[in-house]
């Protein structure tokens, strides 16, 4: 019982140093670096997506890449 009741405290303890850094909000735009946004029709490898075929299996590649790297 007593170990439950320190796991349950523990979480208590440690969120006060969660909170501990002030939020600073930034009202000044010149500070915002450029955004620039990628171009979605190319690979990784920098070669242009041609048709819906490519790009499906392009994006197959990289869904079993990930799903590797999750599941395996």
């Amino acid at each position: 019982y007593e170990k439950n009741f320190l796991f349950l405290l523990m979480p208590l303890f440690f969120a006060q140093f969660v909170f501990a850094q002030q939020f600073e909000p930034n009202y000044d735009e010149s500070k915002v670096p450029q955004f620039v946004v990628p171009d979605p029709l190319l690979t990784f490898k920098l070669k242009k997506v041609k048709n819906i075929l490519t790009a499906f299996e392009i994006e197959l590649g990289h869904l079993k890449s990930k799903e590797k790297e999750i599941f395996n």
